[in-house]
């Protein structure tokens, strides 16, 4: 179990998120639009992140032009657009997505001290949930920094004040499974926190509720993740994990 869920929470930083360039009126609108966007997309729903991510390029959003670009694989495209958005606004978005181009080694070249500092200059810009739930990712699993655990859960903690970011929840159930940093393990905490996430249909959580279930009896509901599990998967469009008939 323990080595399933490294690699679950390695392959957080195998994902992209983009947000807002807000360039009209409307600016609630674009917000919530992108910000479902980034949700979706990390949470491996393709059919609600790609309905989404083009609401926001026909309300005029130059960083989710960039977030399509980056979806379709056209990464050195991505970065051109971002460093256009970057350039006009520093908006925090488009910092944290150039980011996770440097992040994830997507089709450019990996800097993960570079991803670093954009995900903080995002931080600083706006407290982006997102870029706090990277940093986090960074410090828990030590990536070019010092692991520190302690540092992560801060991190989450901010994202979910900020705006109940379902990754962040699932990464600091992660950190109460395990414990460490003077963190003692507590399991009940972190099956509460999967479960709180996977009220946002995210399949991270639904993945550890069912493997939790088959394995663990201080799960003790009667909800078949299992079956949640396909059925969200299908629901999203993640063919690769839909095994309903």
């Amino acid at each position: 179990m323990k080595k399933t869920t490294l690699l679950a929470v390695m392959s957080f930083l195998c994902l992209v998120i983009c947000a807002c360039n807000t360039i009209s009126n409307d600016k609630s609108s674009r917000i919530n639009s992108l910000n479902q966007a980034i949700l979706y997309t990390f949470s491996d729903n393709l059919t609600q992140s790609n309905i989404l991510t083009q609401k926001a390029i026909d309300e005029g959003s130059l960083t989710a032009l960039a977030l399509k670009e980056y979806q379709q694989k056209n990464y050195p495209n991505a970065e051109k657009i971002l460093d256009q958005a970057i350039l006009k606004d520093q908006n925090s978005d488009a910092l944290f997505l150039k980011g996770m181009l440097y992040l994830t080694d997507a089709g450019i070249r990996k800097d993960a001290p570079k991803a670093k500092k954009l995900f903080e200059k995002s931080i600083e810009k706006d407290n982006n949930s997102m870029a706090l739930t990277y940093l986090g990712l960074m410090y828990q699993v030590g990536e070019d920094v010092t692991k520190d655990t302690l540092k992560a859960k801060e991190l989450y903690e901010k994202a979910i004040t900020k705006d109940n970011n379902p990754i962040a929840i699932v990464s600091l159930g992660t950190i109460y499974y395990y414990g460490g940093n003077g963190i003692p393990p507590n399991q009940q905490r972190a099956i509460e926190l999967f479960e709180l996430a996977a009220q946002q249909d995210n399949l991270s959580a639904l993945s550890w509720l069912m493997s939790l279930q088959q394995n663990n009896s201080a799960l003790k509901n009667n909800v078949d993740y299992q079956h949640l599990y396909n059925e969200k998967a299908c629901e999203q469009g993640y063919e690769t994990k839909c095994y309903l008939k």
